[in-house]
């Protein structure tokens, strides 16, 4: 986090470089400026300029999970684990998503044990092997105006 913080202090790259970057790493779970996914929260609306929200975030995704993006871990009766998003709950059972955006629905009889997890679906530290360059540009599109 200190490397990173160091780096872009000394300034931000071009953001259509760290667009690529974003794409690769990031979007197939968030969506920014109108692209991505929505495994996770929809990232344009947020404090973006802010570095410390970007490097708490990346290094520590499971410090705070957004409602309604908490990952579940189900047990089944015949043993089975299954991890995921809670996609839709009522009385007949539930619907997990996975990262991939698959759903798999689950009969209220089979599960053995519900329960909520304080890991996130987010891998920690996301800039891994990135160089110096890489996380200027980018930073420059994380942080860039709409």
């Amino acid at each position: 986090m200190a490397r990173i913080k160091a780096v872009i202090k000394t300034g931000l790259g071009d953001a259509d470089k760290g667009k690529l970057q974003f794409m690769a790493r990031c979007a197939i779970c968030h969506k920014l400026f109108g692209e991505g996914n929505i495994i996770g929260p929809e990232l344009t609306g947020y404090d973006r300029a802010n570095p410390d929200f970007w490097l708490d975030n990346i290094f520590n995704p499971s410090l705070e999970i957004r409602e309604g993006f908490g990952n579940y871990i189900v047990k089944l009766k015949n043993g089975q684990m299954l991890t995921g998003i809670m996609d839709a709950q009522d009385a007949s059972g539930i619907v997990l998503k996975d990262i991939a955006g698959n759903k798999t629905p689950v009969k209220q009889p089979e599960i053995e044990k519900l329960e909520a997890s304080p890991i996130s679906l987010m891998p920690e530290a996301l800039t891994t092997g990135m160089t110096d360059a890489d996380l200027k540009d980018f930073f420059a599109y994380l942080m860039k105006l709409p």
